[in-house]
C-alpha cells in the first residue's frame, strides 16, 4: 500500500496521458534505434491503446517536436529526443566534456586570448565553456543569451552550418537578422550570407567600435557547435588573425574526430 505522506505517489494519482506519451517515447527511442519509424497500427498493439486515442497523443507529440512522422506515415523519435541525447554528451562527467574543456583551455593559452565554446539548442546559441589565458574554465549549462543569435560570430556560424530543422527553429525564434547581420531581411539574403560563411568556413568581424576582432569556426557533427575567439585588434594583425583561425580550426577538427 502506497501512502501519500510517505514521499510516494499513489498509482491513481498518475497522469495517464503523460504515462502513455512516455511509453511511446520508450518504444520509439529504444526499439527503433535506426529511426526507421513504426506504423500506428503496430504502436497500438505495443501500447494497448486504441488507434484514435494513440493518434491524438502522437499528433501532440509531433507538434511539440518529440515525435516525427516520416514520408511513409510511420512515427519515429523527433528532434527534441535527439537533443536530449546530445545534451547528455556534454555532461560534466562525460569524456566529451573533458575533451572540450581541455581543448578550449589549451587553445586559449596557445592564442593568448579569450576562447568560447557554444552549442545550438532549440534555435538558441548556448555558451558552454569560456576560458581566458591562465584562468579557470567557466562552465554555464543554464544560460540562454538574451542577445540576438545573429549578433555574434559564433551565432552566425551556428546559423550557417545548421541543418534545415535547426535553421527553421532559429528563424522561428529570432526572425530575420536585420541590423544584427548585414541588414538581412529576407530568405534569399539570409541564404546568400549563409553560403558565404559556409564557403569560407568561418566568420570574422571587427566589433566594439573597431577595437576587437571576433572569429568563429564551426564544430560540425552530431552536436552542432562553434568555437569563438575575441581579441584586441591592436595586437591582432592579419598574420595573427590567420594564426588564430588555423589553430581554432585544428581544435574544431580534434573535437569532431573524437565525437565521431
Amino acid at each position: 500500500m502506497k501512502h501519500k505522506g510517505g514521499g510516494q505517489i499513489m498509482a491513481e494519482n498518475l497522469i495517464l496521458s503523460i504515462k502513455k506519451a512516455l511509453h511511446i517515447i520508450d518504444i520509439l527511442v529504444f526499439e527503433d534505434f535506426e529511426n526507421k519509424g513504426i506504423a500506428l497500427s503496430k504502436l497500438a498493439k505495443k501500447t494497448g491503446q486504441r488507434t484514435n486515442t494513440l493518434h491524438n497523443i502522437l499528433k501532440t507529440m509531433v507538434a511539440c517536436g518529440y515525435v516525427v512522422q516520416n514520408e511513409e506515415g510511420k512515427y519515429a523519435s523527433g528532434k527534441k529526443c535527439k537533443d536530449i541525447g546530445r545534451i547528455n554528451k556534454i555532461s560534466p562527467q562525460s569524456n566529451f566534456n573533458k575533451l572540450i574543456t581541455k581543448s578550449v583551455l589549451e587553445l586559449s593559452q596557445k592564442l593568448g586570448e579569450a576562447v568560447l565554446f557554444t552549442i545550438l539548442i532549440n534555435g538558441n546559441r548556448v555558451p558552454i565553456i569560456f576560458s581566458e589565458p591562465d584562468q579557470l574554465i567557466k562552465v554555464d549549462y543554464t544560460s540562454l543569451e538574451n542577445e540576438n543569435i545573429y549578433m555574434k560570430d559564433t551565432g552566425r556560424v551556428l546559423t550557417s552550418f545548421a541543418d534545415q530543422a535547426n535553421l527553421s527553429m532559429i528563424i522561428d525564434n529570432w526572425g530575420m537578422p536585420g541590423d544584427n547581420w548585414n541588414g538581412i531581411n529576407d530568405m534569399p539574403a539570409l541564404s546568400g550570407n549563409i553560403e558565404a560563411v559556409r564557403s569560407k568556413g568561418y566568420s570574422l568581424s571587427i566589433v566594439a567600435d573597431g577595437t576587437l576582432v571576433s572569429i568563429a569556426v564551426p564544430v560540425c557533427g552530431d552536436l552542432p557547435g562553434a568555437i569563438g575567439c575575441y581579441a584586441p585588434l591592436f595586437r591582432c594583425d592579419k598574420e595573427k588573425q590567420q594564426f588564430m583561425l588555423t589553430q581554432m580550426q585544428a581544435a574544431a577538427r580534434l573535437i569532431e574526430n573524437f565525437e565521431n
